[in-house]
């Protein structure tokens, strides 16, 4: 089977800051059920962290992903078949400087942490590919096209200021997509967002996103992620961040394809711990050909 040739990779090493535009599409219809958790699953824990965000763990097996109708008979995978081997492009400059801290959530084995929403309405989201079509942005980065089985990226995390109340962006971000027409993204992607729309505050958090079309899901919303760590907070604030002509801080991440179930995985750190993985049968783009 051959793979498909058309998929990029971009690495925004910098910040852009996006306007969203456009139709308007919702990833969660439950006005009332702002943890992103179906109102019929059993939580096994709560747990709060740095104050003011609330986990909820819950059944691994159980998590959004698995009410998603192209998913039910998905079989979870709980770590990959293989870790892949990589060129290593080793600097002196990237080694010295410390890794920011994912949140890290207590939840028993056999549970995943979900983070409990803080409105009321989930705020939809668009495909970064169609926001940075439009005029107000800023873009600083690579970007890669090949057939490609992954990619790792060490990405310097900031934490500017960007507007409340405004539909307004800044991300530290990798992303694989396919190649189409611009504007329209069908793909993943993991990193550091700033996004007071989405959040409900100007905080530097790690997201997993997947892109559908025109929309962007991140986490667990529209149940496109299975988690297998119990101790990631998806959503969970950076600590510390970079400071201008201060201490600097960076994300570890890695995107790779499974060579045997072709799910793609998510971990982070020099420690490559597992966090998740898109499954395969939720893209059009990861499927052979």
């Amino acid at each position: 089977m051959k793979e498909n040739p058309s998929i990029s990779v971009t690495i925004l090493l910098a910040y852009f800051i996006l306007t969203i535009g456009g139709k308007e599409v919702k990833c969660i219809t439950q006005e009332e059920n702002t943890s992103a958790i179906p109102l019929n699953q059993k939580i096994n824990r709560t747990i709060l962290v740095h104050g003011r965000d609330v986990y909820d763990c819950i059944d691994v097996n159980l998590q959004p992903a698995f009410s998603h109708p192209l998913l039910k008979d998905h079989k979870i995978q709980m770590e990959p078949s293989s870790f892949p081997l990589s060129t290593s492009t080793k600097s002196p400059l990237t080694d010295a400087i410390p890794q920011a801290q994912l949140a890290l959530i207590e939840c028993p084995t056999g549970t995943i942490p979900i983070l409990r929403k803080n409105r009321k309405v989930h705020m939809p989201v668009e495909t970064i590919g169609k926001v940075i079509s439009q005029d107000e942005h800023e873009v600083a980065g690579i970007e890669y096209f090949d057939v490609l089985y992954g990619t790792r990226a060490k990405i310097n995390v900031y934490n500017p200021m960007v507007k409340n109340n405004s539909k307004y962006l800044s991300a530290s971000w990798i992303q694989i997509s396919k190649v189409q027409k611009v504007g329209v993204a069908d793909g993943i992607g993991a990193g550091s967002w700033v996004y007071p729309s989405y959040s409900g505050d100007n905080f530097a958090r790690f997201h997993v996103a997947w892109l559908d079309g025109l929309k962007t899901c991140p986490d667990h919303d529209c149940g496109a992620f299975v988690q297998v760590s119990s101790s990631v907070g998806l959503g969970g604030r950076l600590k510390p961040v970079s400071v201008y002509n201060g201490p600097q801080y960076l994300i570890d991440v890695i995107i790779f394809k499974d060579p045997k179930t072709k799910n793609w995985w998510v971990a982070y750190g020099p420690q490559n711990i597992h966090i998740g993985y898109w499954p395969r049968e939720i893209f059009h783009f990861m499927k052979d050909q």
